[in-house]
């Protein structure tokens, strides 16, 4: 159910995606301040 690619689901797929780059930004930001 988590990867239907349903095109109702299109804006899910896409927030999601936005928050795995939000956090693979905020720990790389992370790591190159520490």
């Amino acid at each position: 159910m988590a990867f239907s690619f349903h095109p109702l689901s299109a804006p899910r797929l896409v927030q999601s995606a936005a928050l795995i780059a939000a956090l693979a930004g905020i720990a790389l930001w992370s790591s190159l301040l520490l």
